[in-house]
Formats: C-alpha cells, sequence, structure tokens
C-alpha cells in the first residue's frame, strides 16, 4: 500500500472513531442546535418586527376611523345655514322730535315714495298716523326712511 492509502484508512478510522465518541457527538450536537437557536433568534426578531408594524398599521386604522368618523358628522348633520346677513350698523340713537320725522316723511312723500311714506307710518303706529307712533320709535322709523329715499 502507498503511504496515501495507509492515511486514508487512518483518517477513516479516526472519523469513525469520532462519530462514535460521545463527547464528539455531543459537541456536534451542540453546534447543529446553536446554528438552529442562531435561526430561531432571527425568526423571533422577524416576529417582533411584524408585531410592531401590526400594531402601527392598527394605529393608522384607528385613525383612518377617526378621520372617516369626523368627515361622516360634518356632511351628515343639518347643512349649515347661510350666515345671516349683516344688518347695517344704525347711526347713534339720535332723539326724533314728530316735527323732524313729520318733515322726512313729507320729503319722501314730495319726492315719490308717498304710499312707502304711508306704509312706514302704519308699520310703526298701533292706529296709521304719525301721533300714534311713540317716540322711542322714531330713530327706527326715520332709518328705514332714509334707506327708502336711498334707494
Amino acid at each position: 500500500m502507498s503511504r496515501l492509502g495507509k492515511r486514508g484508512a487512518a483518517d477513516a478510522e479516526r472519523d469513525a472513531w469520532v462519530r462514535s465518541d460521545p463527547s464528539v457527538q455531543f459537541l456536534n450536537q451542540l453546534e447543529r442546535d446553536f446554528h438552529i437557536m442562531s435561526k430561531m433568534s432571527e425568526f423571533a426578531g422577524l416576529l417582533d418586527e411584524l408585531i410592531d408594524t401590526g400594531k402601527t398599521m392598527e394605529d393608522c386604522a384607528q385613525q383612518l376611523i377617526r378621520i372617516a368618523q369626523a368627515v361622516k358628522e360634518l356632511f351628515s348633520s343639518e347643512p349649515m345655514e347661510k350666515e345671516e346677513e349683516v344688518a347695517p350698523e344704525l347711526p347713534p340713537s339720535k332723539t326724533y322730535t314728530k316735527e323732524e320725522v313729520r318733515s322726512i316723511l313729507a320729503g319722501l312723500a314730495q319726492n315719490g315714495f308717498r304710499e312707502e311714506s304711508k306704509a312706514l307710518v302704519r308699520k310703526y303706529a298701533d292706529g296709521g298716523s304719525l301721533t300714534d307712533v311713540p317716540p322711542e320709535k322714531y330713530p327706527d322709523l326715520v332709518h328705514e326712511a332714509e334707506e327708502i329715499g336711498d334707494a
């Protein structure tokens, strides 16, 4: 036998002994277990990432639900009413005498607003004449008369 042949036989003998030796078998098993444990550790890390992603998705879903509910409330409530027209500001309440009011109403009538002038008096008077209009309503009456005259 050649020297190489003897060496091959010795290696085979040693390999057989190594495979049958309990301590070597134990070490081999530890190596396989370590490899499996390493993979299990990687797998556990991936599961943790998956859990975190799921929680993030759950948070996003809850936010989407809140937004959808807010939009639904916005459109399902009664339609918003148009903003009320802002009444023109009245000049500071000036006190008017009956004669001043009569003069203003006469001016309206002379400018072609006779019926409007009479309607204003009826609106503010209980009886239909200027003497029936309470003095505290003179400023409102004058204000409306001025609006008619400006129109």
